[in-house]
């Protein structure tokens, strides 16, 4: 097998690369610190075609494979976190179920854009009872003659405050369990639709999440995405099956992120390194307290947050990383 990477593969890693080096990278700190969604790095995303990237020429994307998407996605981690996130779910979470589910309507209305960069689009699952279980979930679509009116709230939504359209899971018959789960396609300007506030995370503070309120939001029939009752395969086969994209919930996009998170925080580690070796008034590099106070500490939470994340490992399962993964990073609700 032939693991070398095409010219047109590695043509995509030098764009990424170059971008997030020249462009990502100098605004990274900033963005992290204002808390700001950064509109002009997704707007040269959309120009680089980096919002579309495996999603064919046909419906508005670069048509690229999933390889290029994940050298891509790299890089951009690499140089700022929050800029990765907000690729990696517009891509992933948003284009991917709408390209494989959709009707050729909705990909004219909604994936083409979205692929362009035109709109930016977030993935509404989880709930604050709920998670990521969309079984157990209380929003609730009830049929309106021949619409739906949606009810409830979704949590930690990344891009939500910031979202043109969402792909939302309901549930539209209970008893039915995971087969009365329905997906629709929300326009995020839909009447009773609103976005909390932004959440106060302690990182990845550029890629805004928040609580999205729905207060009897009306949606035609045509806004189903895939089947009425087919929501749970919508949704279990965008987080099982393309594991791509989102850091936390596509796990192999969230392992091609932490390889760019990795590489770019052992590179400014190192280099911090460097400057204490050269500054440090001769002192040897192992005998000074700051830098083994990096090693003990900063490498191992890195290197243990790469490890668990590449290869999945049950480490970061019991009740305090659960905790500290989803609640203990956020300082407030929507």
């Amino acid at each position: 097998m032939d693991f070398d990477l095409t010219d047109e593969q590695r043509l995509v890693q030098k764009t990424a690369a170059d971008f997030a080096k020249n462009e990502v990278l100098p605004k990274a700190a900033e963005i992290d610190r204002a808390h700001r969604h950064p509109k002009e790095l997704v707007a040269r995303m959309a120009e680089l075609g980096l919002l579309g990237v495996a999603v064919p020429e046909k419906w508005g994307g670069a048509g690229f494979d999933t390889v290029s998407y994940v050298l891509a996605m790299e890089e951009i981690s690499r140089a700022c976190a929050s800029t990765g996130v907000i690729m990696s779910v517009n891509n992933s979470l948003v284009c991917d179920p709408i390209w494989r589910f959709a009707t050729e309507a909705q990909k004219q209305d909604w994936l083409v854009p979205l692929a362009q960069g035109k709109l930016l689009g977030c993935f509404a699952l989880s709930e604050p009872e709920a998670g990521s279980d969309a079984a157990a979930q209380k929003t609730t679509a009830v049929r309106d003659g021949d619409g739906w009116v949606i009810q409830g709230t979704k949590n930690w939504i990344t891009n939500g405050p910031v979202a043109d359209v969402c792909v939302l899971f309901t549930m539209n018959d209970r008893a039915a369990g995971h087969k009365g789960i329905t997906a629709f396609i929300l326009p995020m300007k839909t009447k009773g639709v609103r976005a909390g506030k932004p959440d106060d995370k302690m990182g990845i503070r550029g890629s805004q999440s928040s609580q999205i309120f729905l207060d009897d939001v009306r949606l035609p029939a045509d806004a189903v995405l895939g089947e009425v009752g087919g929501g749970f395969k919508v949704a279990m086969s965008t987080l099982d099956g393309v594991r791509i994209g989102d850091n936390g919930r596509d796990r192999l996009g969230g392992r091609c992120q932490r390889v760019g998170q990795f590489r770019g925080g052992l590179a400014q580690l190192l280099q911090t390194c460097d400057g204490l070796w050269t500054g440090a008034h001769g002192l040897q590099i192992c005998d000074c307290l700051v830098v083994k106070f990096l090693r003990q500490l900063h490498v191992m939470k890195i290197v243990r947050q790469f490890f668990v994340g590449l290869f999945h490992l049950d480490g970061g399962t019991d009740e305090v990383d659960q905790f500290v993964d989803g609640e203990g990073y956020v300082g407030g609700g929507g």
